[in-house]
């Protein structure tokens, strides 16, 4: 199981404002992955594409990180090394054992 301590809607809409951004760059873009995945006290949500389309100064992202940051986490984006195309991000928050 995988528990984030977050509040839902911070999680909700810091998410929403990622996948946002990708479309505000209107850019064809043939895939959105989203997955989420406990990395050692923390919970990444990654959200990759296919076109290099996140800007760490749009006002989608920014707000998402404002978001994620208020409620303990963080947001991490870039383009992807390993294929040479694409972007990511990362939203990071703290996991916990169980819903309390």
């Amino acid at each position: 199981d995988l528990y984030a301590r977050i509040s839902r809607d911070a999680l909700k809409f810091a998410l929403l404002n990622v996948v946002t951004a990708l479309y505000a760059a209107e850019q064809e873009l043939t895939f959105i992955r989203i997955r989420a995945a406990r990395n050692g006290a923390d919970v990444l949500i990654t959200v990759k594409c296919s076109k290099e389309v996140f800007e760490a100064e749009s006002e989608f992202v920014q707000h998402a990180r404002s978001l994620m940051t208020n409620a303990g986490g963080g947001l991490e984006v870039g383009e992807l090394s390993a294929t040479g195309q694409g972007s990511t991000a990362e939203l990071r928050v703290p996991a916990c054992s169980s819903f309390v």
